[in-house]
């Protein structure tokens, strides 16, 4: 008989979350939801909140309890950081590896930076290189000798591709010769931190008390004052520093579609090979959005990802404008295809019918409709809610749904329907304060998102203290125009590539034309009280305890 284990992961309600009915119903999680827990449920959630230890073995439900509220986005584990002992433990049942590209010099500082990390843990190889097996895969370089001069540093491994197919290919190519139970898969142009396993090894622990994850993602933050040996652009270094897509931000949860964690970039992760096998691996057809695809198919077949912002790693920005729009625009190109083999989950916007009506009137000029009918939706889902204040409840959940829904449907106007916006602008006055709005919003969403740090700081290319100083007012100025300019342009570049990622889809694949125009299109549904439905629907599965 398996002996008991306790739960020694520490959980804390998502953000946002609410426990009301004396803890009996939450509230939120993404997409928000409503579940109610029985009372041996409710007594779990105590004790989990509050560091309490539960023993999974005795009460294996409990288990699969705290792992279906961390999947609907109500529960975020934080396992405590292991001792130095434990994160040798996991270097030893762990494969390094490292897709590359004509980038030996970036190549180089990672493996140093790996290197330091083996040595702040009191591990050294042969030599002084690494201990950690490390394969590289040389995805087609144009000069395949330069990675050999740099495995041949460091003690690693060199598989090369005769021609390049892209980073998930390469991935793939290197997870064949992986017979560890973890492999870490980390691209030529990050650089990890001396402790960045530390924060990624609790989540493996069986004693963790939680799901035992697929991947677990770390922060993959811009290098702060540039990479080292890298060309560097500091406006686009300070864009970055505050809106890279690959910098998911402080607060960590498990991934799923739709969610507020919807995908976490493939440049780190750490994975059970066993999980990675079982659901076929990259996708050999993506190149751009293959670890989105991934981390998809691992949660459909009921497996958890999650995004662990303790453990960080330094990704390097692209050199100039153009690298870094033509980023954007193969982000952009990969939506058409993960349509394809996600139908639902790329749609732009997602919002209700009442809040489209409702929203859509007050674009045509009729603010008072538009109240009108948000109130409605606010009856309408306090009606059918069956808990202790469902007036107060319905204002909460419909009234912050018809107000999140407006800023989505602004954004939607630049990203992805720019094309449509400006068409129209350009014949209406109204569609012209309609497209002005929605920029606006766009600025306003990139300035709220950087408002806790000014977006100059720490940039040598803008500011140095060995440089005449200019006034503040001047120099919040520029970053205010730095950061508008570059915002309308990020979102102008994706979506460039979603409409070329389609158009590619219907000249190659006219059969799922109608599944690729989905990363264009608005998802439409639910009556206003999909926190009900989605209940109703827990309720059916048995979910709710």
């Amino acid at each position: 008989m398996t002996a008991p284990r306790a739960c020694h992961a520490a959980w804390v309600l998502a953000p946002g979350v609410r426990r009301v009915e004396d803890g009996r119903v939450l509230i939120g999680g993404s997409p928000t939801t409503l579940t109610r827990l029985s009372a041996t449920g409710s007594q779990v959630l105590d004790a989990a909140l509050g560091g309490g230890e539960v023993s999974s073995a005795e009460e294996p439900a409990t288990v699969k309890l705290l792992a279906r509220l961390e999947r609907s986005g109500l529960l975020i584990a934080t396992p405590p950081p292991p001792s130095a002992a434990a994160v040798r433990g996991l270097l030893d049942q762990l494969t390094v590896v490292v897709p590359v590209h004509n980038d030996a010099t970036g190549l180089n500082v990672l493996l140093a930076s790996f290197l330091e990390a083996e040595r702040e843990l009191g591990m050294v190889g042969p030599q002084g290189r690494l201990s950690t097996r490390c394969v590289l895969v040389d995805d087609g370089s144009d000069a395949p000798g330069d990675v050999s001069v740099v495995a041949r540093r460091f003690g690693a491994e060199v598989i090369r591709r005769r021609r390049s197919g892209g980073p998930g290919a390469a991935r793939t190519t290197g997870l064949e010769v992986v017979g560890t139970p973890l492999v870490a898969f980390l691209d030529a142009d990050v650089s990890v931190t001396p402790g960045w396993l530390a924060g990624v090894a609790g989540h493996f622990s069986e004693r963790s008390g939680a799901a035992v994850p697929a991947i677990v993602a770390p922060r993959v933050s811009v290098w702060p004052g540039g990479a080292p040996g890298a060309v560097s652009n500091g406006v686009i270094e300070v864009y970055e520093r505050h809106h890279s897509p690959l910098d998911l931000g402080v607060i960590g949860g498990a991934i799923a579609p739709g969610a507020r964690l919807a995908y976490a970039p493939s440049a780190a992760w750490v994975a059970r090979v066993g999980a990675i096998r079982v659901v076929g691996g990259f996708d050999p057809d993506l190149r751009y959005g293959e670890d989105v695809d991934l981390i998809w198919r691992l949660v459909e077949a009921g497996l958890t990802a999650r995004y662990e912002p303790r453990s960080v790693v330094y990704h390097r920005t692209r050199p100039t404008a153009r690298a870094w729009a033509e980023q954007r625009v193969r982000y952009g190109t990969s939506a058409a295809p993960l349509a394809v083999r996600h139908p639902g989950s790329l749609a732009p916007v997602a919002v209700s019918p009442w809040s489209l009506i409702a929203w859509l009137a007050v674009g045509l000029g009729h603010p008072g409709v538009g109240v009108a009918l948000g109130a409605g939706s606010t009856a309408a889902l306090a009606r059918r809610l069956k808990v202790a204040n469902p007036g107060s409840e319905a204002l909460r959940l419909a009234g912050r749904g018809n107000l999140l829904a407006g800023p989505q449907l602004a954004r939607g106007l630049i990203r992805p329907w720019w094309p449509i916006t400006l068409a129209l602008a350009l014949r209406s006055p109204r569609w012209r304060r309609l497209a002005f709005g929605a920029v606006a919003a766009t600025v306003g969403r990139a300035l709220m998102q950087g408002r806790h740090r000014s977006p100059v700081a720490g940039n040598g290319d803008v500011a140095r203290s060995d440089r005449p100083q200019r006034p503040q007012w001047v120099r919040r100025a520029r970053s205010v125009g730095f950061v508008a300019s570059l915002a309308v342009a990020d979102d102008v570049a994706y979506s460039a590539g979603v409409w070329w990622g389609v158009a590619l889809e219907l000249r190659h694949r006219p059969r799922t034309a109608h599944l690729a125009v989905g990363a264009l299109l608005p998802r439409v549904g639910g009556t206003g009280d999909g926190a009900l439905e989605r209940l109703r629907s827990a309720r059916k599965r048995g979910e709710t305890r």
